[in-house]
């Protein structure tokens, strides 16, 4: 990044597939205890990705692409709107009402969800994040268990439910 140094980058999915990838890195960030590189992929015109750093099976630096240096994002913002680092494609920022158990209430006070989070009902223990929803989000969601409910937006709350339904089936038949 420093030396603004096109690479050619060898990645491997958890599934073992191999990508080739060539990046002009513009920054790097720790979610989670991963570190991600994010940069233009050239394959992929105008188009962010980021890369696991665990993931690099190979790197090394390409001498005849001509770097591009970034103009048009601000790293320092461009996470604003999202639990993690995914970025979907879909991007437009979602208005998201939880409702939480009142033992698990006291934990989101105090160690909110999202820096957009706000407290719309301390009583009934309901809260409010703006966020662009993804799967770090569903993540989080589905960590809570049963002490949280999603009120609000319904698509959203049908989207957990139907995870809700699958992890169900995987549960319904005792394994032997």
């Amino acid at each position: 990044i420093v030396n603004k140094q096109v690479l050619h980058i060898k990645y491997r999915t958890f599934e073992g597939v191999d990508i080739n990838w060539v990046l002009h890195p513009y920054y790097i960030k720790e979610y989670n205890n991963r570190w991600f590189l994010f940069g233009l992929n050239n394959d992929i015109e105008g188009q962010i990705t980021n890369v696991a750093l665990d993931r690099i099976v190979s790197f090394e630096t390409v001498q005849d692409v001509l770097y591009i240096e970034n103009k048009e994002i601000d790293f320092d913002e461009y996470f604003d709107d999202v639990v993690g680092v995914t970025i979907p494609a879909a991007n437009s920022v979602e208005h998201i009402i939880f409702q939480f158990t009142p033992k698990r209430f006291p934990y989101i006070k105090s160690k909110p969800l999202h820096g957009s989070m706000k407290i719309i009902d301390e009583e009934k223990c309901i809260v409010e994040i703006s966020v662009i929803p993804n799967k770090e989000l569903i993540s989080m969601i589905m960590s809570f268990g049963n002490d949280v409910e999603i009120l609000s937006p319904k698509w959203f709350r049908e989207a957990i439910k139907e995870k809700i339904d699958d992890l169900a089936k995987k549960y319904s038949t005792c394994a032997q």
